[in-house]
């Protein structure tokens, strides 16, 4: 079986939420999908790398759960600036 830990998830991903760590590791994905959703979060700029993480399936929703934790690419416009 190819069973995940938490050290497998903070080595390919870093520091992540408590929480996200949890969903990863309820989400029964394996190791070989955690390292494709790396691949694809090294390849974010990359539109073909964009479309295989969106295609679902376990590692779809893996990268959808640590790409909420990423920086935006522009700040909101909502939200307050303190300049």
């Amino acid at each position: 079986m190819d069973r995940i830990s938490v050290h497998d998830i903070k080595r390919l991903f870093g520091d992540l939420e408590d929480h996200t760590v949890v969903e990863i590791l309820d989400s029964g994905a394996k190791f070989s999908e955690l390292e494709s959703v790396a691949l694809w979060l090294e390849g974010e700029d990359d539109v073909a790398g964009r479309s295989r993480a969106q295609s679902g399936g376990v590692a779809g929703r893996v990268y959808d759960l640590i790409a909420r934790e990423l920086p935006a690419d522009e700040p909101d416009q909502s939200a307050p600036t303190t300049e």
